[in-house]
C-alpha cells in the first residue's frame, strides 16, 4: 500500500482529535501543546484513553493525555539520572578487576577474553576510533606524553566507551572474570550479563525520549532464581518496567549510593500523578513491601 496521508496543520490536528471524541476546551492551549509535542508522539499516549481504535472514552480531555505524557517524561528522567550512577559504578568494577588481573593494557589481548568473543578486534577498533576523536584533556595529554604507546591504559579507555560498549566488553569476558565482578551483586554472571544488556536498552529508551511507562520490554532481564529476595512475597516478572526499576534499586543499594533517593523520587512521582495506572508498568498494589524494596 502506498502511503498518501498529507501533513495536517495544528488546527486540523485539533479538529481530528475532537472528531474522535477528545474534549478540548481551549483550542489555543491545545495548539501550544501540539507545537511542543509532535502529534505522532502524543498519539501513543492516546491509546489507553480509547474505547476502540480512534474513539476516545467518554469525558477524556487533552489534559489527561498530557498528564500521562508528562508522567512518562518524569519517570524517564528519574531512571536516566540513576543509570548514570550505575554506569560509573559498573565501569569502575570492570576496570578495577581487569587492570589488576591483566594489567593496564590486558584488555587489548584477545587471549584474556572468552573464545566466544569473536568481535574483540572490532571492539578494539571502535574504541580506537572513539579515542581518536575524543576531545578529553586527559586523552590529549596521554597522546602527547606517551606517543610510543599503542594503547591507552584501561582506566582511561573505559572512561570514553559507551555503556553499550561496556556491556559488550563484559559479555566477552571469561566466565570466571564475569563471576568475580557479578559477586558484587550476589548473582551469577549470566544474570548480571542480562542485566547489563537490559539496562543499556532502558538507557537508550530514556535517551531517545521514547515511551516507557507501559512498554512491553523487548530485551528482558533474567530474574535470579536462587536469590530469595526476588521471589518474596511474589516473583518479580521481567516483562514490564517494574523489573527494570527493581534492578536499578538493587544495584544502587549495592553501590551504597542513591538507593533511598531513587525510591523517594518514585514515591513522590506516584503521588504527583495519582491517576496513572501503575499495573501497566508491572506494579502490584503492595509493591513497596516486596523484599527487594524494603
Amino acid at each position: 500500500m502506498k502511503y498518501s496521508k498529507p501533513p495536517l496543520s495544528y488546527e486540523q490536528q485539533i479538529d481530528l482529535l475532537e472528531s474522535r471524541g477528545l474534549i478540548i476546551k481551549d483550542r489555543e492551549k491545545a495548539r501550544n501543546i501540539l507545537r511542543r509535542i509532535n502529534y505522532y508522539r502524543l498519539s501513543a499516549y492516546c491509546i489507553p484513553f480509547q474505547s476502540s481504535k480512534d474513539c476516545f472514552s467518554v469525558n477524556t480531555t487533552i489534559e489527561d493525555i498530557v498528564e500521562l505524557y508528562n508522567f512518562d517524561h518524569d519517570l524517564r528522567t528519574i531512571i536516566f539520572e540513576s543509570l548514570q550512577v550505575i554506569e560509573i559504578f559498573i565501569r569502575t568494577l570492570i576496570t578495577y578487576h581487569l587492570s589488576h588481573k591483566y594489567g593496564a593494557f590486558g584488555y587489548a589481548n584477545q587471549k584474556n577474553f572468552s573464545s566466544t568473543f569473536i568481535n574483540h578486534q572490532k571492539w578494539i577498533d571502535e574504541l580506537n576510533d572513539v579515542l581518536s576523536r575524543s576531545q578529553e584533556v586527559f586523552i590529549s595529554h596521554y597522546k602527547t606524553k606517551y606517543d610510543e604507546s599503542k594503547h591507552f591504559p584501561i582506566w582511561m579507555a573505559t572512561e570514553v566507551v559507551s555503556f553499550g560498549a561496556l556491556s559488550l566488553l563484559f559479555a566477552g569476558l571469561k566466565p570466571s572474570d564475569q563471576n568475580e565482578i557479578a559477586k558484587e551483586f550476589n548473582i551469577n554472571h549470566e544474570v548480571f550479563k542480562s542485566w547489563l544488556h537490559h539496562l543499556v536498552y532502558i538507557r537508550n529508551i530514556c535517551a531517545h525520549h521514547a515511551r516507557l511507562w507501559n512498554r512491553v520490554l523487548a530485551i528482558k532481564p533474567k530474574i535470579p532464581k536462587k536469590l530469595d529476595s526476588w521471589h518474596k512475597p511474589y516473583t518479580i516478572q521481567n516483562g514490564r518496567v517494574f523489573s527494570s526499576l527493581s534492578i536499578i534499586y538493587y544495584i544502587l543499594k549495592k553501590s551504597c549510593e542513591g538507593a533511598d533517593n531513587f525510591k523517594k523520587q518514585l514515591l513522590h512521582l506516584f503521588e504527583r500523578y495519582p491517576t496513572i495506572n501503575l499495573s501497566s508498568m508491572g506494579f502490584k498494589t503492595d509493591w513497596f513491601k516486596h523484599e527487594i524494596w524494603v
